[in-house]
């Protein structure tokens, strides 16, 4: 009978452990998400007429990086500043036919870009850059 009685409690006590926590994210979660999102959009120069651009990383300050595929099917990194203007990252050694090039994946709070490229015999490697720099080799 005591088991009984501890099974009892003990489901009592995570229902109501359960209940009050799905009460509190109610409560707080539109206070946690209130401030007013801005949606920005934006075409990498460049970009062909196929798959266009994809946006994978922004930081804290609102740089943006990603990549964007050329009328050739060549792929180019890319950075938009917060200040809007957009800017090409290509690595040394990228190779520039279809599926071939640089593709950035992150940037850090301090602007360092890390990502992979693949050079003219599709063989992938990986590359840091660093923010600041528009339209240059990395």
């Amino acid at each position: 009978m005591t088991t009984n009685l501890t099974n009892i409690f003990t489901s009592s006590w995570l229902l109501a452990v359960a209940i009050t926590s799905i009460l509190l994210v109610g409560i707080l979660a539109p206070t946690a998400f209130s401030q007013q999102s801005t949606v920005i959009t934006f075409d990498a120069p460049g970009a062909g007429t196929g798959p266009g651009h994809t946006t994978l990383a922004i930081n804290p300050a609102g740089a943006i990086t990603g990549f964007y595929f050329d009328a050739g099917d060549a792929i180019h990194g890319f950075l938009r500043s917060p200040d809007g203007t957009i800017g090409t990252i290509d690595v040394p050694g990228a190779g520039t036919g279809p599926g071939q090039g640089t593709s950035p994946f992150s940037i850090t709070s301090g602007g360092a870009i890390a990502g992979r490229y693949a050079d003219a015999n599709n063989v992938f490697s990986w590359f840091p850059a660093r923010c600041g720099r528009r339209d240059h080799d990395v």
